[in-house]
C-alpha cells in the first residue's frame, strides 16, 4: 500500500493510503472493523484541535507524527482553523495520537 499526500494552497495536508487494483482493506494491517450490515471497513472519527502550527514545516512535522502511529486512515490539517481530523483504526487509540501531536511539540486536545 502507498501513501499519497499533497498540500493544497490553503496549507492543508492531506494524505490516505492509495489502494491499488484487487487490492483489499485488511484488518489486521488497516486496524479497521467490518461493519456486518454493509460489509464496509470503517474507522473511527476524531478532531484535534492544535496550539502551536505556525507555518508549513509544523504542518508536516505534526503530519508525520500522526502518520507513523499503527491504523491511521485519513489524516487532514488545517494550518488555517489549527485542527487535525484523524480517521484510525482499534489498534491505536485517541490518547496515542494526542501523545504523539505533543511530543512533536505541539498542544491539543480532541473530539469525537
Amino acid at each position: 500500500m502507498n501513501i499519497v499526500g499533497i498540500f493544497d494552497h490553503a496549507l492543508n495536508f492531506r494524505f490516505w493510503p492509495r489502494v491499488t487494483s484487487g487490492e483489499l482493506p485488511d484488518e489486521s494491517v488497516a486496524g479497521c472493523h467490518q461493519n456486518p450490515t454493509t460489509g464496509r471497513y470503517t474507522m473511527e472519527s476524531l478532531i484535534f484541535k492544535i496550539t502551536g502550527l505556525n507555518d508549513e514545516t509544523c504542518v508536516r512535522t505534526l503530519a508525520n507524527a500522526i502518520q507513523d502511529l499503527p491504523s491511521i486512515g485519513h489524516v487532514e490539517i488545517s494550518l488555517e482553523k489549527g485542527e487535525a481530523s484523524v480517521e484510525h483504526g482499534r489498534f491505536v487509540s485517541p490518547d496515542d495520537i494526542l501523545q504523539a501531536i505533543v511530543e512533536a511539540g505541539f498542544e491539543a486536545e480532541y473530539s469525537a
